[in-house]
């Protein structure tokens, strides 16, 4: 028997002897309390308040309020749990259908309101002073008419990018069936010792794994979006097993780590800011040469370390994209189309609120700002960061000396996140329908994994 939180096999324990959960208890343990999480209600529940927040978004701000409470408790009970019944899933869908009503809705209260007190004001007795009414009049009502709608529209535009960014980057601590967990392994085989650290107000988690004897160098490995902590174990395994000293984290909003949120795609740059100052201050880490590995998300943010930490010695950016607000805008009008277009500068605005003068930072221009040995890898069928926002497709306005490319074109294996699997892993993962087989979906490609080894042992080398 397996616990249900961390994964660890709990055969004979009242307790997980790792994260302390009941057995008994199915709620996942809430670690920022050091308790178990409360429970949020039968999904049945959750439904009916979601429902009910539909039928009421037509009174406007009211309803949307209620929508958002409604997708709050919907993430809650997905939180707690751990799992996604129909009627939690339909509950999320009612609860995003009702705030974009709601916010329409509102839009459409407010201009109506407005217009019956422009016709109190100017209006009077219609028929007495509808041939007095002089064209300047006319032309003031329009005017304060369009301003309003416009102030309105800029006011409902930046709440409904609130609410996007709440939703897109809602917390997680998901993992998928397929994915290495180190409940799955021989730990002997892969001692590791876990730490805490500060990023934004926030305790983060992270993890050391320690290689046998002498360390050649410390690898960083940085997770994509919603990543847990052991998503990339089988590189790590790689890592260590050739002298490495690996670490990793959770970012801000994932797994064990705090945070409501995950905030925004730049949060991950501050978090592996915060990460390499911890390491940094360690009396033995501190010491060793440091190399970056990033995939998707933690691609993007291993490029932009190097503006922040100038002693990082390589850095491998695997499925990267070079900007958060190209990536936003692109994945926006992949989904909604011409709305993209209305609500990107929003997007970028609330972005600018949330992160300053970071919040659009090109991956491209900090591999510039350095002459730092940098690896770009990218797949011909990355449908998650396709060639229109990547790093590596823009590969031709890099001018570090020290930056080289690698496309992977292998079937299966040019996909997202599939770049280190080896041909048969990544088909399983690609076209399962619920690949679970671990060892088969977790398989490396050799080629792949020595090319990296080896762009680290040269950078740490010299």
């Amino acid at each position: 028997m397996n616990c249900q939180n961390c994964g660890m096999n709990v055969d004979g324990n009242a307790c997980c002897p790792r994260c302390g959960v009941p057995i008994s208890n199915p709620v996942k343990y809430d670690y920022n309390h050091n308790r178990p999480m409360v429970r949020q209600g039968n999904p049945t529940k959750v439904l009916v308040y979601c429902i009910l927040s539909l039928v009421l978004s037509r009174f406007g701000i009211v309803g949307m309020i209620f929508s958002i409470l409604g997708f709050r408790k919907a993430n809650a009970y997905i939180a707690a749990y751990g799992n996604i019944s129909t009627q939690v899933r339909i509950a999320k869908g009612l609860a995003i259908v009702g705030m974009v009503v709601g916010l329409i809705a509102t839009f459409l209260w407010v201009f109506v309101i407005h217009c019956l007190i422009f016709r109190r004001i100017f209006g009077n007795d219609r028929k007495e002073n509808h041939m007095k009414r002089s064209k300047t009049k006319r032309l003031r009502r329009l005017s304060v008419i369009i301003l309003i709608t416009v102030l309105s529209y800029v006011i409902f535009s930046m709440a409904g990018s609130v609410i996007v960014f709440q939703i897109i980057f809602a917390r997680s601590d998901t993992v998928n069936a397929f994915e290495l967990t180190y409940a799955d392994i021989d730990s002997s085989r892969l001692p590791r010792e876990e730490f805490f650290f500060d990023s934004g107000g926030n305790r983060l988690r992270g993890v050391v794994y320690s290689p046998k004897g002498r360390s050649a160098g410390l690898v960083l490995v940085l997770n994509g979006m919603h990543a847990c902590i052991d998503r990339h174990l089988p590189e790590i395994l790689y890592f260590t097993d050739h002298g490495f000293t690996a670490v990793t984290f959770e970012n801000t909003g994932v797994g064990q780590s705090e945070g409501g949120s995950s905030v925004g795609l730049t949060q991950a740059r501050l978090d592996t800011a915060a990460a390499i100052a911890h390491i940094r201050r360690d009396d033995v880490l501190g010491k060793l040469p440091l190399v970056l590995y990033g995939h998707s998300l933690g691609g993007y943010a291993a490029a932009t370390a190097l503006f922040d930490s100038p002693d990082i010695r390589a850095a491998v950016c695997v499925s990267g994209f070079d900007s958060p607000n190209e990536n936003m805008y692109y994945n926006a009008k992949s989904r909604v189309g011409v709305l993209a277009d209305l609500q990107y500068p929003f997007m970028c605005l609330q972005n600018f609120f949330l992160f300053g003068d970071k919040s659009d930072t090109s991956a491209i221009s900090a591999i510039n700002a350095t002459d730092t040995p940098v690896m770009i890898v990218g797949g011909d069928s990355d449908e998650t960061v396709p060639d229109a926002i990547s790093i590596l497709h823009k590969a031709d306005k890099i001018t570090n000396p020290n930056a080289v490319t690698l496309k992977i074109e292998e079937a299966y294996r040019g996909e997202h996140s599939t770049a280190w699997l080896s041909r048969d892993a990544a088909e399983y993962v690609v076209t399962a329908e619920n690949p679970t087989d671990k060892t088969r979906a977790n398989k490396l490609d050799e080629g792949f994994m020595q090319t990296v080894m080896q762009f680290f042992e040269k950078a740490v080398a010299g």
